[in-house]
């Protein structure tokens, strides 16, 4: 039996990693998810509409400062 564990972030946007149009939320807090050193934030969370729907913006550890970690099994 094997257990499979999702990591989900909490993080605190730094700067806009050079996206356009999302600098009102720079010092927000976010969901994200991590892959490799980089963290996905959902385009569902901005309210620009200039960010593409459905599609993940990506970030890296100097544009976003972890606030929570929290692991969990999936289903």
């Amino acid at each position: 039996m094997s257990l499979k564990t999702k990591i989900k972030y909490r993080v605190r946007l730094k700067h806009t990693n050079g996206y356009a149009n999302i600098h009102d939320s720079i010092g927000e807090e976010f969901n994200a998810t991590s892959m490799m050193g980089l963290y996905y934030i959902h385009s569902s969370a901005f309210d620009s509409r200039y960010v593409p729907e459905d599609t993940y913006l990506v970030f890296d550890n100097n544009a976003v400062e972890v606030i929570e970690v929290e692991a969990g099994e999936i289903k």
